[in-house]
């Protein structure tokens, strides 16, 4: 009698609570009871350009707080151009805009904390702007927009999953991401891609393979996250204008395919603990052969290694291969890069910069300065003086006295 009892109470509570939905303006939206004061929105069944969303909708005399966006809410919706959302919304659920393939614009409001897996796949967008409410930015979220050109990803950004931005044929720039860990195939694809540069952080397989225009990467990691000791299989394979990768001093091994299909003109490595390693099968630790450079020239790659670090990576089987190796002492990351420019010496009154297809060089201390092209080459030197010296466009290191090494790019490149 007692099982009886507790099986009827139980089913008398499932009564009370329901789901209802109801259409209010060619929206229907979904709501549960007894004590809903919140509402979704399910689908949308008009046929306009722009669409507002109501951040509060009005049924049987009673009021609720629009605060989701439903899964495949818009699904191919081949219409809409324009979405403007309310700051009630915390959430926009998966496939939400799958398909709107002229969806150009919508404003996300910082209200959002999460946004659904695909939720944005194959739209029309041209460019986006994450709030900092988010957080993770879910798999395919952004996947195959062969129309987005630029995205800001703020620092609240931890994660960006799988094939997030995968098939962006068209983004482009720069990609500056903090403290984030980037899924497999999260950026495969990205012909148009120029550099990334990543501070804490790590990346999967096949990230940024097929991103063909890209010419810098850096990983400037401090904190050994599992996936920032290594680079993973095919993470660059077929970036054949890829020209300079930095790798900072958590990375320990990568992939023996990692670099497949490039032509690297300058590789360095920060790890001042650990000599960096190539591994093809993920069994062992060792140095395997040259096939593990693939996407590499031993007699043109300029390989950049850590101070003190010279004779070993020039007696270790595999680096030692590499013709043109260069200790960097400088022990200084870039606080803010930039490809087309110069990375910072630590030496306070010498000042380095690129005008005009020269770079000039102005020393006011004794010693002097060697200019190399990336073929290892020495362009020059400098004697206690000032430089202005007419270069092609191009990568060139500037390599001072005690060692410091700095990259100088010359042109837009």
């Amino acid at each position: 009698m007692k099982k009886f009892s507790i099986i009827l109470a139980v089913l008398l509570a499932v009564e009370n609570v329901y789901a209802e939905t109801f259409i209010v303006d060619s929206m229907e939206y979904y709501i549960s009871y007894p004590a809903a004061t919140e509402a979704c929105l399910k689908s949308y069944l008009g046929h306009q350009n722009s669409v507002t969303i109501p951040s509060m909708v009005t049924y049987n005399n009673r009021n609720y707080a629009v605060t989701k966006v439903g899964s495949h809410c818009f699904r191919n919706n081949t219409t809409i151009s324009e979405v403007i959302i309310p700051n009630t919304i915390v959430e926009i659920e998966e496939e939400c805009f799958y398909g709107c393939s002229n969806l150009a614009s919508i404003n996300i409001p910082s209200t959002v904390t999460m946004i659904g897996y695909g939720c944005f796949k194959r739209s029309g967008l041209t460019s986006i702007d994450i709030p900092n409410s988010i957080s993770i930015l879910p798999q395919q979220c952004f996947c195959s927009c062969s129309n987005l050109v630029s995205v800001n990803i703020p620092n609240s950004v931890t994660r960006i999953e799988e094939d997030c931005f995968n098939g962006c044929t068209n983004l482009s720039g720069n990609i500056i991401l903090h403290n984030v860990h980037l899924g497999n195939y999260t950026f495969y694809g990205c012909s148009m891609l120029d550099s990334v540069f990543i501070y804490e952080g790590g990346i999967r397989s096949s990230c940024f393979e097929n991103c063909t225009n890209l010419k810098y990467f850096g990983l400037f990691s401090t904190t050994p996250f599992y996936d920032a000791t290594y680079i993973d299989c095919r993470a660059f394979a077929n970036c054949y204008n890829l020209k300079t990768v930095v790798l900072g001093n958590t990375v320990e091994w990568f992939w023996n395919s990692a670099f497949i299909g490039c032509n690297l003109d300058t590789l360095v490595l920060k790890n001042e603990e650990n000599i960096v390693y190539v591994m093809d099968d993920g069994s062992s630790s060792h140095l395997y052969s040259i096939d593990g450079l693939v996407g590499m020239n031993p007699d043109s790659t300029i390989l950049v290694v850590p101070c003190n670090k010279l004779n070993v990576y020039e007696t270790t089987y595999l680096w030692a291969h590499f013709w043109n190796i260069i200790e960097d002492c400088s022990n200084e990351e870039p606080d803010n890069p930039d490809p087309v420019g110069i990375e910072r010496t630590t030496m306070p009154e010498t000042i380095i910069n690129t005008t005009n297809g020269c770079i000039s060089i102005n020393c006011f201390v004794d010693g002097n300065v060697k200019i190399y092209d990336m073929m290892g080459r020495l362009v020059d030197v400098i004697r206690n003086g000032t430089l202005s010296k007419p270069l092609q466009q191009g990568v060139y290191l500037v390599k001072f006295d005690n060692n410091q090494t700095r990259k100088v790019i010359v042109g837009s490149m």
